[in-house]
C-alpha cells in the first residue's frame, strides 16, 4: 500500500537494511514525515506491533507529530482504522499501535517491548545516554525491534558520536 512518495534521499534511507539508522539531515529534509510514514508502515506490516516515536518532550511530540499521524491515519483504510486517542496520542493501526512519548520522564517509557522506535531531536534530548542504555535499547531487545534516530546536528554533542558510530558500518546487534 503505497501511502506516500519519498523523495530520492528519503528512499535511499529506507531502502538500507540496518537495523538502526542515524539520520542527520538540516531542516525541511523531511525527517518527521518518513519517520512517521516508515512507522504506520511498519505497523500495517506487524501484527500486534507496539511502536514508539519520543521526541524530547511529550508536547513536542504532540505539535511535531501528532496532526501528521493522525492524517495518515485518515487516509487508511476504515478496516485498518481502530482508534485513537488525542489525550494520550495513540493510534491503532489494525492490531498494532504507535504511540507517541516524550523523553522528559524516561521513567515513564519503561516496561514495555517495542518493534520499532523513532528518537526525534536527538540532539535536544538531555539524559540521552540514560535513555538509551538503560530505557529504550532494552525495549527492544526482546523483539529485535529497529530504531530510527533522527535530528538535525546542534553540534558536537551525544547525536554527533552517535553519527560517528554509525560511519563504522551497519550495526547489526
Amino acid at each position: 500500500m503505497l501511502l506516500w512518495t519519498p523523495h530520492s534521499n528519503q528512499d535511499q534511507i529506507l531502502l538500507n537494511p540496518s537495523r538502526f539508522k542515524v539520520i542527520v539531515c538540516g531542516r525541511r529534509f523531511g525527517k518527521t514525515t518518513l519517520a512517521i510514514n516508515h512507522l504506520v508502515e511498519k505497523a500495517i506490516a506487524t501484527r500486534q506491533g507496539l511502536f514508539w516515536y519520543v521526541s524530547p518532550t511529550y508536547r513536542q511530540s504532540k505539535t511535531i507529530a501528532w496532526r501528521l499521524l493522525v492524517d495518515i491515519y485518515h487516509r487508511l483504510p476504515k478496516k485498518l482504522q481502530k482508534g485513537k486517542n488525542e489525550d494520550e496520542l495513540w493510534v491503532q493501526i489494525g492490531s498494532s499501535r504507535i504511540e507517541l512519548k516524550g523523553a522528559d520522564n524516561e521513567d515513564s517509557l519503561r516496561g514495555s517491548g517495542l518493534d520499532g522506535i523513532v528518537i526525534d531531536e536527538v540532539a535536544s534530548i538531555t539524559k540521552y545516554k540514560v535513555l538509551w542504555e538503560e530505557v529504550l535499547r532494552p525495549a527492544l531487545t526482546d523483539k529485535k525491534g529497529w530504531g530510527l534516530f533522527i535530528g538535525t546536528p546542534k553540534g558536537y554533542n551525544h547525536f554527533y558520536e552517535l553519527w560517528l558510530k554509525g560511519q563504522d558500518g551497519p550495526n547489526r546487534d
